[in-house]
């Protein structure tokens, strides 16, 4: 948490050309960063669409994975891309690193939830061709929501390949690294010809 050293790095390589938000409800904003990099920060986090957790109350409710968030600090995917006003923007790279919240929101920023209507489906809410994110152990035993092999299969139903897997072995590895990128269907249509 409050570490900047990828959305810098992309600043630089990309000389400021693209915009970069940081999401974070903790004190990580670094003003200094909006006008030298083009990177803007949010002091909210994310938070599914539905109810899998105990709810805190109110339209949005923190999650278990997060407690020590308040209700005030969470948006949905859907919310924020509404609030920065990206309806329809294509998103180059999706980078989450939110301590599990990853097992709970994948549905929203796939456009699979079903509070999602026909006019906020993913795919027109926003196009993203590259997710890199952190799974961070796995969800509860407990959870409603879909365990670990629905998400992958959810991200390969919906174009995504994975192109990098990594153990982060400083903390037993429990937590992993990946990197997926989303193919034209022509790659999966060749892909299932060569199967059957």
């Amino acid at each position: 948490a409050g570490d900047y050293k990828f959305e810098i790095g992309l600043a630089q390589l990309l000389n400021k050309a693209c915009e970069i938000h940081v999401f974070d409800p903790g004190p990580f904003a670094r003003p200094e960063y909006e006008t030298q990099y083009n990177i803007t920060y949010h002091s909210w986090g994310l938070t599914p669409s539905t109810t899998t957790t105990t709810a805190n109350g109110g339209d949005h409710y923190v999650p278990a994975f997060q407690p020590n968030v308040n209700v005030s600090q969470v948006q949905t995917f859907v919310e924020t891309v509404q609030a920065l006003g990206h309806q329809g923007r294509r998103l180059d790279i999706l980078k989450l690193d939110c301590e599990r919240c990853e097992w709970y929101t994948y549905r929203d920023w796939l456009g699979l939830s079903n509070t999602t209507t026909t006019t906020t489906r993913h795919s027109s809410l926003m196009d993203i061709r590259q997710v890199l994110m952190e799974t961070h152990g796995r969800p509860p035993q407990s959870s409603q929501q879909l365990q670990p092999p629905d998400l992958f299969s959810a991200l390969q139903q919906q174009g995504y390949a994975m192109f990098a897997k990594e153990a982060n072995l400083f903390i037993g590895g429990t937590c992993v690294e990946f990197g997926f990128l989303k193919l034209h269907p022509d790659f999966w249509d060749h892909q299932n010809n060569n199967t059957t």
